[in-house]
């Protein structure tokens, strides 16, 4: 099983940093070249048309990848999943028209939302979720290169000014339906035959009735990670969302990694909540130390030398984004651990649990921001994420417990200690580069952490097997 996971999360590991080096790069072109207000009306275009991409899949990935982990057959759950996301693929464009004709923004900004929408398309008929269920997860970093190196690279062919900002979202859209392509081919060689589709309302019921709890769920995922985008979007103005989304870009690389583990694992912890209890305890205990080991220097080493690394990637310009990175460095931290306890639960057969922590959430992001964005402008978002983060995993831990009880506070001490005495080397005023600092931070912080055995010899030795 070590084998798997390890060989697992490699494989999407090495995808997921590639893609984002990628992205990161594209992001901080277009952040340069469109200016804060281009940048910020596309980053609101995509918190908009992020809500109909939830539609498309109404929890149907999710599912489909629970249900193929526990050995049910993939063409039936291919036909049905497709077919149900087409249908509403095509409900869900439709209606973001018909909102973008309602938008009082600038005709750019309406018509990135359109464009963007157009990924609902490429997105619902994507086989992804199928090479995760089955634990092939190669496939999927393949086409996370794949698609970062089609969308990077036409970004810096043919963007050029602020007057190329439409260009993207159609790049997107070209990547997106080649990366498309690449899974379903390769779903027709390791399965053969071309895909069944049945358009068959009442043969949906079944799945409807698990997904719709699923798709509530990444709903109140969705609202509560970009609804303080969409506030500054309508209580302010778009360079403001650009600042706001500076900051928050560089957030996503560490919500990219707690997502890469939560998909190497969550097949695992499928099976494993069915065949073994105590297996199942073991395990969910490595991953939380495995979270908290990550996450409690991210949090730290963002509030000291968070301002210091906007500065280096996107200039003096975006300064005012280096206070937003150090307080949304503790979502990050958090998120590493809490997306992994929670999303336990759904693996768990507790998706009414996830359900009930993630509509709170919701809740309260929304009315934090509205209730400190037309005061306090890109701050109140900012603290929202983290509040509502910390929501989810104290709820998470205690509704776990019923399962798998876990104690967070032995596995976090060694983490802490060696977080200190990380932040005290930052605070020396060294005359380096901000990345070399990073590093040698880094390298300071995991020395610690071995030297007072913050890994036991025998997760060593599990490692070490594992690639062996």
């Amino acid at each position: 099983m070590i084998k798997r996971i390890v060989r697992n999360f490699t494989a999407l590991f090495a995808g997921e940093v590639v893609a984002r080096i990628c992205h990161f790069a594209a992001v901080i072109y277009l952040a340069r070249v469109l200016g804060a207000e281009g940048f910020g009306a596309i980053n609101f275009a995509l918190a908009v048309v992020a809500y109909f991409l939830m539609v498309a899949n109404m929890g149907l990935g999710e599912l489909g990848i629970r249900e193929v982990a526990r050995k049910r057959d993939v063409k039936e759950m291919a036909g049905a999943v497709i077919s149900m996301r087409l249908s509403l693929a095509a409900a869900a464009f439709l209606g973001l028209v018909l909102l973008s004709l309602f938008l009082k923004k600038a005709p750019q900004t309406v018509y990135l939302v359109i464009a963007y929408g157009l990924t609902i398309f490429p997105y619902a008929v994507s086989f992804e979720w199928v090479f995760i269920g089955t634990e092939q997860m190669k496939y999927n970093a393949y086409g996370r290169i794949l698609n970062a190196a089609l969308y990077v690279s036409a970004v810096f062919l043919f963007v050029r000014s602020p007057a190329d900002a439409l260009k993207v979202a159609f790049i997107a859209i070209a990547a997106d339906a080649v990366t498309s392509l690449f899974y379903y081919m390769n779903y027709r060689r390791k399965f053969g035959d071309s895909l069944r589709l049945r358009f068959e309302p009442a043969a949906w019921l079944p799945l409807a009735r698990v997904s719709s709890q699923l798709f509530i769920s990444s709903a109140m995922i969705i609202i509560y990670l970009n609804f303080g985008t969409v506030a500054l979007g309508f209580f302010r103005d778009e360079r403001t969302v650009g600042i706001f989304a500076a900051a928050a870009k560089l957030v996503t690389f560490f919500f990219a990694l707690s997502t890469v583990i939560v998909t190497a694992v969550f097949p695992i912890i499928s099976s494993l909540y069915h065949e073994s209890r105590e297996r199942l305890d073991r395990f969910l205990s490595y991953c939380a130390k495995l979270t908290l080991m990550l996450g409690i220097p991210v949090g730290v080493g963002a509030t000291i030398i968070g301002p210091r690394i906007i500065g280096l990637v996107y200039g003096p310009s975006y300064a005012e984004a280096g206070p937003l990175f150090r307080i949304m460095g503790w979502f990050a931290a958090i998120n590493l651990t809490s997306y992994v306890i929670s999303y336990s639960l759904v693996a768990c057969d507790r998706q009414a649990d996830y359900l009930k922590i993630l509509v709170s959430a919701a809740v309260l992001n929304i009315v934090l921001n509205l209730a400190g964005t037309p005061f306090f402008g890109y701050y109140a978002p900012s603290v929202a994420l983290v509040l509502t983060e910390a929501m989810i995993f104290i709820w998470s831990v205690f509704a776990l417990e019923r399962v798998a009880p876990i104690s967070f506070f032995r596995l976090s001490v060694k983490p802490l200690i060696a977080s200190l005495v990380m932040a005290g080397f930052l605070f020396i005023p060294l005359k380096v580069n901000v990345l070399v600092t990073v590093v040698m931070a880094a390298v300071a912080y995991f020395a610690v952490l071995f030297g007072i055995g913050g890994f036991d010899k025998k997760e060593m030795e599990l490692v070490k097997g594992a690639f062996a």
